[in-house]
């Protein structure tokens, strides 16, 4: 793929992790029931596998994840969910 067109765009661009001194870098917000549980900001991918713990009840029925950019710099700055696992437990 070819991405010359987009790199064109930034041509201080040295390597995967700063463009022009902008970290590459998302915030990532859990949401149940529409209420905000958890979050973790400026998430990189040097972070590697993160786990996001967030308490739900029996009764809560919807489970929301939002990723947003972090620090206002648009470009490279995107989450992928990659093989998810929701691991439930009752907690007695």
């Amino acid at each position: 793929m070819d991405f010359s067109p987009i790199l064109s765009h930034y041509p201080d661009y040295t390597n995967t992790e700063s463009i022009s001194g902008q970290f590459l870098d998302a915030d990532v917000q859990v949401f149940v029931d529409g209420q905000r549980k958890g979050s973790r900001p400026d998430l990189t991918r040097q972070y590697g596998d993160v786990t996001l713990r967030t308490p739900i009840e029996l009764s809560d029925r919807f489970l929301t994840i939002v990723t947003t950019d972090h620090d206002g710099f648009n470009g490279f700055d995107h989450v992928v969910l990659v093989d998810p696992v929701l691991k439930l437990a009752i907690l007695k």
